[in-house]
């Protein structure tokens, strides 16, 4: 979100279908959890600051070990799921690979895989620590720093990314899934 930095957002219409048919769940910690009636999306209202944003998105936010055996065990665990994920893409998209944006690509583990497997692969993630080890791990997929923003935007194809360290940069894919966009 681009609210100033300590101070969390109420948001009026849902991300994904702009609804303002928005209602209480439940709270947790000291997060209010909510329902959009039209989509079912669920989400914390309001947001997070970009402070807390940052803090819970730090260096140390991905699965990993302080042991080389543990993060061994950890990068052959993300492997799995992302072939998983590849293979499910596979079978409800169909032929040859074409264009894949993973929301949240954290440090590009899925984005590796498909990268080899063939896909032009784009992710998105809001860590600039993850961000960083993304980039090094893909030969010319593209990693994005920054948000998602606007539900008329996704609905249009373009998605919109807003960054805290640059302008606002546009991706344009065909939209077929939540986390994993294919194209």
């Amino acid at each position: 979100m681009t609210q100033p930095s300590g101070e969390r957002q109420t948001v009026k219409a849902c991300h994904v279908c702009e609804g303002t048919r928005i209602y209480y769940l439940f709270s947790a910690a000291d997060h209010r959890i909510v329902r959009c009636e039209d989509c079912g999306l669920i989400f914390l209202n309001p947001q997070p600051s970009d402070a807390e944003l940052g803090h819970i998105y730090g260096a140390n936010y991905f699965l990993g070990s302080d042991t080389e055996a543990g993060r061994k065990l950890a990068r052959e665990i993300k492997q799995a799921t992302a072939k998983s994920y590849l293979a499910e893409i596979a079978r409800y998209r169909g032929g040859a690979p074409g264009r894949l944006l993973e929301v949240g690509c954290g440090e590009g583990d899925f984005l590796e895989l498909a990268e080899a497997a063939g896909w032009n692969v784009a992710g998105i993630e809001y860590s600039q620590a993850a961000c960083d080890q993304a980039r090094q791990r893909l030969k010319s997929g593209r990693i994005i720093c920054g948000e998602l923003r606007g539900p008329a935007l996704l609905r249009n194809n373009l998605i919109s990314v807003s960054s805290p360290t640059s302008s606002n940069t546009s991706v344009r894919l065909s939209i077929s899934c939540a986390k994993f966009i294919a194209s």
